[in-house]
């Protein structure tokens, strides 16, 4: 007969503490460097999209003299404004439907703030600035969805 010890080391369920592997804490922190861009961006995504609504707001409501002027065209900046917003809502969708509520939402933003801007003094809302907003947005999501897919294309998956 053995001792209690012997019995103890060939029984796999009773290992010595001193045995055992010791269990990674967090293995998803090991991570190339292209995952830890990707997941970054897809987290910080939503509350950059909506920094960018709100300065949309912003910009859309002040008076005219009180608007930074860029020197382009109003139409370019309501495209720029609206593309790039798109662009970094789809960093962090994962739906179709989500994608299409946030192309609709930014149209109809555009139709709401054009509207609006008749009654704020030194601007003028134009069908031209909601086609000019409304095209930057399905665009910017279309942009945004074909870079995010090309990313997570070139991210190595790891099991």
């Amino acid at each position: 007969m053995g001792s209690a010890a012997t019995v103890l080391e060939k029984a796999p369920s009773a290992m010595c503490w001193r045995q055992r592997p010791l269990p990674l804490r967090n293995t998803r922190a090991i991570k190339s460097p292209m995952k830890q861009i990707t997941h970054l961006i897809a987290r910080l995504s939503p509350p950059a999209f909506w920094f960018c609504v709100a300065l949309i707001l912003y910009l859309s409501l002040v008076p005219g003299t009180m608007r930074p002027q860029t020197g382009a065209s109003g139409h370019l900046e309501h495209f720029m404004a609206y593309a790039i917003t798109g662009a970094i809502f789809m960093a962090g969708v994962r739906s179709l439907m989500s994608a299409l509520a946030a192309a609709v939402g930014l149209c109809w933003l555009s139709g709401a703030l054009e509207i609006a801007e008749l009654w704020i003094p030194g601007r003028t809302g134009q069908i031209a600035g909601f086609i000019w907003s409304s095209a930057g947005a399905w665009l910017g999501l279309l942009l945004g969805h074909w870079l995010w897919r090309t990313m997570q294309r070139v991210t190595p998956h790891e099991n």
